[in-house]
C-alpha cells in the first residue's frame, strides 16, 4: 500500500473525526482546562499522531506541509509510548504462553531458558548467544523468555525489548522491531 500523496489534506479533512475523543482526555490531564479549544485538541491529536509515527521510525516533521504540535509540551503528561506498549500485554495470555512453552521445550531449549532466566533473576547481566540450525526453536525460546520477563513471574514485571537486525527476523519476535527502528530516536523516559 502506497503512502498517501497529501497527508496534510487528509488531516484537514478528517481531523474532527480523528480527534473527537481528545477533549475529554485533555480535560483529564489538565483539570483546570475542562473545555479545551479545537486548536488545543488538534494540537494534542498531532502530538499523538507523531508518537504513532515514531514507533515506525518516522516523524511528522518529515512529512511535507504537515502541521506540527506546538501549543503544549504534551510529553510531560502523556505516557512514554514504548513503556506503555511494553506494559500493556495481557498478563493471562503471557502466563498461558509461558506455561505452554515450558511444557513443549526439549532438553536444550529448557537449558537455554533456565540459564537466561537465572541470569535475569539474579541480575547477573550475562550475555547469551543461541545458535542452531533453522527450525531449531530459537525464536520460540526467545519469545518465551520475553513473555516471562513481561509477565513478571520472576520477581517483578519488567520490559523486554525484542530487536533483530533485519525486518524479516523482527517480525518473528513478539513485539519485535529492527534495532534501527527501535533505537533510531532517543525517547525520553517518564
Amino acid at each position: 500500500m502506497a503512502p498517501p500523496t497529501s497527508p496534510h489534506e487528509l488531516w484537514d479533512k478528517y481531523k474532527d473525526k480523528i480527534c473527537d475523543d481528545l477533549p475529554w482526555k485533555i480535560s483529564q490531564m489538565y483539570p483546570n482546562d475542562p473545555e479545551p479549544s479545537p486548536e488545543l485538541t488538534y494540537d494534542y491529536g498531532l502530538y499523538l499522531l507523531d508518537q504513532q509515527l515514531m514507533q515506525g521510525g518516522k516523524t511528522l516533521s518529515e512529512i511535507a506541509q504537515m502541521p506540527l504540535s506546538t501549543l503544549r509540551d504534551w510529553g510531560q503528561l502523556a505516557p512514554n509510548f514504548i513503556l506503555h506498549e511494553q506494559l500493556n500485554y495481557d498478563q493471562d495470555q503471557l502466563a498461558a504462553q509461558v506455561q505452554l512453552a515450558l511444557e513443549k521445550f526439549n532438553h536444550e531449549q529448557r537449558k537455554v531458558y533456565d540459564a537466561v532466566m537465572q541470569s535475569y533473576d539474579q541480575n547477573l547481566g550475562n550475555m547469551f548467544f543461541v545458535h542452531s540450525a533453522g527450525g531449531g526453536g530459537k525464536t520460540f525460546v526467545c519469545n518465551t523468555i520475553a513473555a516471562a520477563v513481561r509477565l513478571g513471574q520472576h520477581e517483578d514485571r519488567k520490559v523486554a525489548l525484542c530487536v533483530a537486525s533485519s525486518g524479516i527476523a523482527s517480525l518473528l519476535l513478539d513485539g519485535g522491531r529492527t534495532a534501527h527502528s527501535r533505537f533510531k530516536n532517543s525517547y525520553p523516559c517518564p
